[in-house]
């Protein structure tokens, strides 16, 4: 499962690296289809809708990208904070309060030495996240991203 959770999160954040750009955000959200599939895509534009994963929010981080993927009847989210505070230092706070917020840490975070990136699998009752804080180089922040698996 570690060797699956280090590819998701290298997926996951070439996708986010890959449509990250800095723009004014549109002022509503924006909706695209994905070609060959029929799962939907809506760029939230840096808020969250009333049904995005409850998970506590670092102190100070900036919400800068968030997306609901719709499949079917399923919904996922992927949602990416920002802040200024190093890897190790943002995830030792999120190992400390998710439990406080109804979260299990099924898995990591993985590795615990590492200072450039983090992994960790979250559940709650309706929500399987993967929980990734990372260094970024480009930035010079530290990114943390939480994406629902759909369910």
């Amino acid at each position: 499962m570690t060797l699956g959770l280090a590819i998701l999160a290298g997926a996951t954040f070439f996708f986010i690296k890959s449509s990250r750009k800095q723009t004014t955000p549109a002022p509503s959200p924006t909706t695209t289809t994905q070609p060959f599939q029929s799962e939907l895509i809506t760029d939230l534009n840096g808020q969250l809708d009333q049904n995005s994963p409850n998970l506590p929010i670092y102190p100070g981080a900036k919400l800068i990208k968030s997306f609901r993927k719709t499949f079917a009847d399923k919904v996922g989210y992927t949602l990416v904070w920002e802040s200024t505070q190093p890897v190790k230092t943002v995830m030792a706070w999120y190992t400390s309060e998710l439990g406080k917020s109804g979260w299990t840490i099924a898995e990591g975070p993985e590795p615990t030495d590492s200072s450039q990136e983090q992994v960790a699998l979250l559940t709650r009752p309706g929500y399987t996240i993967n929980f990734i804080v990372r260094s970024d180089e480009d930035s010079q922040k530290t990114l943390i991203s939480a994406e629902s698996l759909i369910q």
